[in-house]
């Protein structure tokens, strides 16, 4: 293997000088920069993930018809237990109606099922914001397996 510096001596005057083998120094330090720079990486601490979503809890919102834009109150009274979600899903106006739930938590999205009877349920889906405080998204409602209404619905803690 050749040196970095080697010796050579100037053919016109005789003094001896120092060359540099400028491939083998590029090669040397683009791999000992390599090495360090893996080394560095790894002694980095990463950011700490942030806290999984956790939204058991009582919550207070409204759900609005995209046809008509009908505005109803409702409450949910939900227990999450890993992703797994139940509870109940409160209707208040016009009249206090109340239907079990189940579904999912995935990150900030979630979505569940509010079940009428056999023939018929509500499928919300949505996002949670702000530190667990506050969620919405869209919703729809199924008869038989057909689409009757949908719209849009938002909860607050």
């Amino acid at each position: 293997m050749k040196n970095i510096i080697s010796d050579q001596r100037c053919a016109k005057c005789g003094i001896m000088t120092k060359k540099f083998n400028f491939v083998i120094l590029f090669v040397t330090l683009t791999t000992l920069s390599f090495v360090f720079s893996g080394c560095l990486i790894s002694l980095v601490p990463l950011p700490p993930s942030p806290p999984p979503v956790n939204i058991s809890g009582k919550w207070s919102g409204v759900y609005a018809f995209s046809t008509n834009n009908q505005i109803v109150n409702f409450t949910l009274n939900l227990t999450q237990s890993g992703t797994s979600l139940t509870g109940t899903f409160n209707i208040i106006t016009p009249q206090y109606i109340q239907y079990p739930i189940t579904g999912k938590v995935n990150g900030s999205d979630i979505n569940f099922i509010a079940s009428v009877s056999k023939n018929e349920y509500f499928s919300f889906t949505g996002s949670v914001y702000g530190s667990n405080w506050g969620m919405s998204g869209q919703f729809s409602c199924y008869y038989n397996g057909v689409q009757t209404f949908s719209g849009a619905w938002s909860a607050e803690k």
